[in-house]
């Protein structure tokens, strides 16, 4: 696979810190490098929205640091901190944001474009699978409905 599959030096911090991301520890290393070569790193400050809900969205983030708050028609929903991913529902179906997000803190993330995005669903169809499991947890918070944690002694 020539030079192509081999990480720039200058990538290896991108790599190490996407393989923190849940849903991006199902890649091998190739596979992240590749990743690293596709998303923009994105630094912003408290109090800038990053989706608004009910707007067309581009694409999609990786929380790296810092925290973000997400409100669904001006009622506070949750907190998204490192790991976290957004954006994804909107490339996903070419609909609106569902959603607004807003920086918290200063933050890192990792801005991946929608021609991106489905580049890496291509080329690493695990990643599918566990942003799948991801949404589903989601949907199931959001209806109230059981999860395993809910199950848990002393839940």
């Amino acid at each position: 696979m020539g030079d192509e599959g081999m990480a720039n030096r200058e990538d290896e911090p991108k790599i190490e810190r996407l393989r923190e991301v849940p849903f991006l520890s199902v890649c091998t290393t190739e596979q992240l490098a590749e990743i690293a070569r596709m998303v923009d790193e994105v630094r912003v400050l408290p109090g800038y929205v990053l989706a608004v809900e009910g707007r067309p969205g581009h694409s999609f983030y990786v929380i790296v640091d810092g925290r973000a708050s997400v409100t669904l028609g001006g009622r506070s929903i949750v907190s998204l901190g490192p790991g976290d991913f957004f954006g994804e529902m909107s490339i996903l179906e070419s609909q609106p944001r569902s959603a607004t997000v807003t920086a918290e803190t200063p933050m890192v993330l990792y801005e991946v474009h929608v021609a991106a995005f489905h580049e890496i669903l291509r080329r690493a169809p695990e990643v599918s699978t566990e942003m799948l499991r991801t949404l589903s947890y989601r949907l199931r918070l959001a209806e109230g409905a059981p999860t395993y944690e809910d199950a848990k002694p002393g839940s």
